[in-house]
């Protein structure tokens, strides 16, 4: 099934290659009535999908330039001239994948392809899918190599499947030579003039990252997996509201600001004119976090030099000059990260008239609403800076490096990525509908948070999978703030 895929082989840009050779996997799950055709029609939308887009079928391959000292990646053909069947593995089970209507059995890593880390010294698959057929269903693993594509890309890649898995597909929007050209684009994207931005601290020497030990699978960096994953569900009009009430407070804020708080970062006397709910959402998960960490200092024996640090995904698609695509496949997000000092943490005290009749836990919430809009402030500002100019200076800095670079991820104690806008739950896959569920693997670090994508509706939830410790994880279930935020945990 499928011919041998050829293409010329993808140079990488500075963003791709400043990424850890890791895998992005996720599950997606359906409820399918006729499984046999479902599973033809997969087989044969893979194998329209690679002839569109041949370099899915691809390797990862390093490989040092001439004249260059450090190493490259690049897009290569197959080392296996892999088929369609090569990309695409089925797993049959006599058994049923729903336990109710609506609810799916619990999957583990066996139902995904691949691990979670790819060994740099070898080629490794760009893309692959594995199909479990149970007797009431499909679910769908995935793995991308995340040097190649970013999580924009991934969902651009799912319904794009989805697409050629309909009868009788349009031709695709999607184009190889775009790919290579647009990656060919970022390289070229560099500063005109000094920024002045040093990009050292977040972006870490990483020349060797060490193979496998013998008998292993895995060639990882220095990772401890020692976190707990668990998805909670925020309604979107609390979240609203929330957002909401942070705007009211922004002229009381930026009337701070004027006076120069010394709890906050110097960009701070930049006026913010409105939050996103993103944004607000962010601050929220940082508080509350931050709050666990801390329960029994909150009053006390914090040190004023006491600083946390922030990390946030930003796409960069639109955001430079010439824009890229939405459809662009490659890695367009930059990684925000700022430091705040803990004294911003601290809740705002409030006057005797301001909580005379008003309940206990309205007061703490009260207390609290002044730092979360402080932290969102912040968040906004620093997205705001990341425009044109600040793109060039990153690629120049990485095209300029003597070394690899990888951004400097454990310097964050604080990191949260947004898949909201991805639309994989308006795929239609045909005989097997549209996904009833998706679940996402690897999360990485303590303190991490991704925001899984939108359901359908306007007003659906708000679903975010936690990665923390299980100390941390049991006291934030029990703190007041986010569990009133919270409907539920999946």
């Amino acid at each position: 099934m499928g011919e041998q895929t050829k293409f010329d082989p993808i140079q990488l840009s500075p963003l791709d290659q400043a990424i850890p050779p890791v895998y992005v996997r996720l599950l997606l799950c359906f409820s399918v009535v006729n499984v046999d055709k479902a599973i033809s029609q997969l087989q044969t939308g893979v194998s329209s999908l690679l002839s569109a887009l041949p370099f899915l079928s691809g390797d990862v391959v390093r490989y040092t330039a001439p004249g260059k000292t450090k190493w490259l990646y690049q897009l290569c053909p197959p080392t296996h001239q892999a088929q369609a069947t090569g990309v695409l593995l089925v797993k049959h089970h006599r058994m049923s994948c729903m336990v109710g209507e609506e609810k799916f059995a619990p999957s583990s890593t066996l139902h995904i392809p691949l691990s979670p880390f790819a060994d740099p010294t070898r080629p490794a698959p760009v893309f692959r899918v594995q199909a479990n057929a149970y007797l009431d269903g499909i679910t769908l693993g995935f793995a991308f190599h995340h040097i190649a594509v970013d999580a924009t890309g991934i969902g651009v890649i799912i319904s794009e499947l989805a697409r050629h898995c309909r009868s009788s597909p349009s031709p695709s929007l999607l184009c190889p030579d775009y790919e290579r050209a647009t990656r060919q684009l970022i390289s070229n994207s560099r500063a005109t003039k000094c920024s002045g931005l040093d990009h050292s601290d977040d972006y870490i020497s990483c020349q060797a990252i060490s193979s496998p030990a013998k008998g292993s699978k895995d060639a990882s960096p220095s990772i401890e997996i020692s976190t707990e994953a668990r998805t909670f569900v925020f309604p979107a009009a609390r979240l609203e509201a929330l957002k909401n009430a942070c705007i009211e407070m922004l002229p009381t804020l930026d009337q701070h600001q004027r006076q120069q708080d010394p709890c906050l970062d110097e960009p701070a006397h930049t006026r913010v004119p409105w939050l996103s709910t993103n944004d607000v959402f962010a601050a929220l998960l940082w508080v509350c976090l931050t709050r666990c960490r801390y329960q029994e200092d909150q009053n006390s024996g914090l040190p004023s030099d006491e600083h946390t640090r922030i990390c946030m995904g930003v796409n960069m698609r639109s955001r430079i000059q010439p824009p890229l695509s939405s459809d662009y496949l490659g890695n367009a997000i930059l990684c925000l990260s700022f430091k705040l000092n803990l004294n911003v943490f601290r809740p705002t005290q409030m006057t005797n008239e301001s909580i005379e009749g008003v309940d206990s836990k309205d007061i703490e919430h009260r207390k609290w609403l002044a730092t979360i809009c402080r932290v969102a402030c912040n968040i906004r500002r620093g997205v705001n800076g990341m425009e044109d100019s600040y793109f060039r200076s990153i690629v120049s800095f990485l095209e300029d490096s003597s070394d690899c670079r990888l951004f400097h991820y454990a310097r964050c104690d604080f990191c949260v990525t947004s898949w909201r806008h991805l639309g994989v739950y308006h795929a239609d896959f045909g005989e097997m509908g549209r996904p009833k569920n998706l679940e996402v693997f690897d999360v990485p670090g303590d303190g991490s948070f991704c925001i899984l994508p939108q359901r359908h509706g306007a007003a659906a939830p708000w679903e975010v999978c936690f990665s923390v410790n299980s100390q941390l994880l049991g006291r934030l279930r029990r703190d007041t703030i986010l569990s009133s935020y919270i409907s539920h945990e999946i």
